[in-house]
């Protein structure tokens, strides 16, 4: 049964978590392979560069979550130079995304950590909300027994899925891309009799208007502005 309001939310930047592992799944920020929905505003070098903008606030926020091991899961390959550059950001294990759909990518790496019997945080790069309290939020929920956990997405997705144990009806068949990725995904949990708890959501940047969001919400550095000023 999932609930819904947690007492150790995202908003709790001092709560003590057990620790997780984290697993990022990113694309390699390669012009017109990653954030294609990005294209039409930015084209296919700032849909990219924007990409890497938000990859490495995310491994920031993972390494500054202090939580455990960050495993970079790498797509197309670890080879691609981006990724081997951003080892020097953090401790990080860099490891290729199977084949499959984003469901059976995920799965995978999933099964990867929890074999090593410690709860695991599945991490989305789209998010420049996302902050180390939200990544301490979902380990300490999992710390107090529930069995997954997740930082939900605005357009109805999410951004973060932590985990204690896996099945694989939770990411077959899922409508991914789709606003109905957050609601499917409970329901499965739902017929799994899994104890679950949904935080506070968050917003991500997957297509033009979240580009006019982003450069309103005074988020991003003078830094990272300067990178994609000059695809506006």
């Amino acid at each position: 049964m999932a609930e819904r309001g947690a007492p150790k939310g995202a908003g709790d930047v001092g709560a003590v978590a057990g620790g997780a592992a984290l697993a990022v799944l990113a694309k390699a920020p390669i012009p017109g392979f990653a954030k294609t929905r990005l294209i039409p505003r930015l084209g296919p070098d700032g849909a990219a560069e924007l990409h890497a903008v938000l990859l490495e606030r995310t491994l920031r926020a993972a390494a500054s979550s202090r939580l455990g091991s960050i495993t970079l899961w790498c797509a197309p390959d670890r080879r691609s130079p981006s990724f081997e550059a951003l080892r020097g950001t953090a401790a990080l294990t860099l490891r290729d995304q199977p084949d499959g759909d984003l469901g059976a990518r995920m799965l995978a790496a999933a099964e990867a950590h929890l074999r090593a019997r410690e709860p695991v945080i599945i991490v989305g790069t789209d998010c420049p909300e996302l902050a180390p309290a939200h990544l301490r939020g979902v380990a300490a929920a999992l710390a107090d027994g529930l069995d997954a956990v997740i930082v939900p997405a605005v357009d109805g997705g999410y951004a973060d899925l932590g985990l204690r144990r896996v099945d694989r009806s939770l990411f077959d068949g899922v409508p991914w891309g789709s606003d109905r990725v957050l609601a499917a995904t409970l329901d499965r949990i739902e017929r799994l009799r899994w104890t679950a708890r949904v935080l506070s959501p968050v917003r991500d940047v997957d297509v033009p208007e979240d580009v006019e969001w982003l450069l309103g919400t005074g988020l991003l550095t003078s830094a990272e502005r300067a990178r994609i000023a000059p695809y506006l």
